[in-house]
């Protein structure tokens, strides 16, 4: 009779593992297609059979309830749910770390920390220097070529973040080499365009506009091939995908701050021609929405600076009628833009101007911030007093958001010492935050030169 029950359970335990991978698989899966309620229910279930079999204490048993929490920790990270994201991560890793002490063969150790560092990266204010201390520390275990790759392209993102160019450029230069020796020199990978891109942009700010010109062709040359199945057959057009217009988009702003007005405006036009193709199927209305309007301000510019005052009015109007995009063809009440005043458009633009002011001085040389101090804390004061001046009630939070920047950054720059520059873009990146939730596109580009 004991033999009997033994065997019973064992298969009773080998069907429960079974229906757990099922599950977990499953759970994945929902994840990779959006579908995150679906996912988080059928991981919870796998999650409670598999707490049941690691009673027993054997390690396989514990490696799958690692798996399970791991992938409910990213599937929180995908949600920006970061308190619970933490407690399945933090689970995932004290288990894994009971498993693996020293050797992390399979790398589990290292993505948790990963991911973990994201949460870190994500809180309000971010906490920049914890993120950076768990990525190195994945760094410093044994991971595979591809996981070390994407943890130094995560390093160099909050590398850029606290100021630190030259260390980013120099993490960001490693994950090319290590994706060269993973997929081939001449391999036309999504992850190696990722990291061009990234190269691009920081080029960008360092005003290396040569430099970064030849990233984001390469990078452009690289999408084209990945996302072809995106473009109609038997055309020459780029494929409808926002990896795309993106890349387009930043190779505008490059050729701007060049003054190829001529060559900014035809990659503009392409941009705009994909973004409405994506416009057609939207399944990002907002976003696509926000990223015309930005298009449209800079065919503006180059209008301008070309000197087409007719093609500048044209585009003019075209921004009116996009700005008046009916409500109903957003798809999610949460998605459709807020109400714009006059108000409120003047404090926006307000404060993008100072905030890019801000970012440039934090970004500067020595010597560079001696001559803008006097004129960024002018125009930070500017900013507080377009705030105040903001009465009407849709203003609100734009103008408490903008006062609170310009006493902190006021405060960072008076003062000076080691942590102003981190001071500074933490401050930009919690003003760009606020101006996104507004419905204002805010992205870090190249200024113009003179």
């Amino acid at each position: 009779a004991y033999l009997g029950s033994q065997k019973k359970t064992k298969r009773n335990g080998a069907y429960l593992g079974s229906q757990s991978e099922a599950l977990h698989e499953l759970g994945r899966n929902f994840r990779y297609q959006g579908q995150f309620d679906r996912s988080e229910e059928v991981l919870k279930d796998a999650l409670s059979i598999r707490k049941k079999l690691a009673h027993n204490n054997d390690v396989s048993s514990r490696q799958r309830l690692a798996e399970t929490l791991y992938e409910l920790g990213v599937l929180e990270v995908k949600k920006h749910e970061l308190e619970s994201a933490e407690l399945y991560l933090q689970q995932a890793l004290t288990l894994r770390r009971s498993l693996n002490l020293r050797t992390d063969p399979s790398g589990e150790v290292g993505a948790t920390l990963h991911q973990l560092a994201a949460v870190e990266v994500q809180k309000k204010p971010p906490k920049l220097e914890k993120a950076e201390f768990l990525l190195q520390e994945a760094l410093g275990l044994r991971m595979q070529i591809g996981q070390r790759a994407a943890t130094l392209k995560q390093l160099a993102r909050v590398c850029i973040r606290q100021g630190h160019l030259e260390k980013a450029g120099s993490y960001l230069a490693q994950a090319l080499e290590l994706y060269f020796e993973l997929y081939g020199e001449n391999a036309r990978h999504i992850n190696i365009a990722a990291v061009k891109f990234q190269l691009g942009a920081l080029s960008c700010q360092q005003e290396q506009l040569d430099q970064a010109w030849t990233y984001f062709t390469e990078c452009l040359q690289i999408r084209k091939r990945v996302y072809a199945y995106a473009r109609r057959i038997d055309t020459n057009e780029y494929p409808a995908h926002l990896d795309v217009s993106a890349v387009l988009h930043e190779l505008a702003c490059v050729a701007f701050a060049q003054k190829r007005y001529e060559v900014a405006d035809k990659m503009l036009r392409s941009e705009k021609e994909l973004l409405e193709r994506l416009n057609e199927t939207a399944s990002q209305p907002q976003r696509i929405h926000q990223a015309l309007l930005t298009n449209l301000a800079w065919l503006k510019k180059c209008a301008i600076e070309r000197g087409d005052d007719e093609g500048a009015k044209a585009v003019l109007h075209e921004i009116s009628i996009l700005k008046k995009t009916p409500k109903r063809l957003f798809n999610d009440d949460s998605l459709q833009p807020p109400e714009v005043t006059p108000d409120s458009l003047s404090i926006q633009h307000e404060a993008i101007v100072v905030r890019s002011m801000v970012r440039r001085f934090a970004l500067a040389s020595v010597k560079k911030r001696a001559q803008l101090k006097s004129q960024v804390l002018a125009s930070l004061d500017n900013l507080r007093d377009v705030a105040l001046s903001s009465t009407s009630d849709g203003c609100k939070k734009m103008s408490s958001v903008s006062i609170a920047f310009r006493g902190e950054t006021r405060k960072a720059i008076e003062l000076g010492g080691d942590d102003m520059r981190s001071i500074l873009l933490q401050a930009c990146d919690e003003l760009r935050n606020a101006l996104r939730e507004q419905g204002v596109l805010v992205e870090d580009k190249v200024r113009k030169r003179r």
